[in-house]
């Protein structure tokens, strides 16, 4: 999860032309990941959603 303190967590911003998003990465064990996503538009709209990802095979 690259260079994180903690290799089971990844925080990432981006800063776009509208808007400001953060993503937290968590790996939750060797199968499963999890991805919140929180995005601050610039016209005062809000937007946070999870999802959940699970590793097949």
């Amino acid at each position: 999860m690259g260079d994180s303190p903690d290799p089971n967590f990844q925080f990432v911003t981006y800063n776009w032309s509208n808007a400001s998003e953060v993503l937290q990465l968590r790996m939750q064990d060797r199968t499963h990941i999890s991805v919140w996503d929180h995005t601050d538009f610039n016209d005062g709209d809000k937007e946070s959603f999870t999802v959940r990802m699970t590793k097949s095979g």
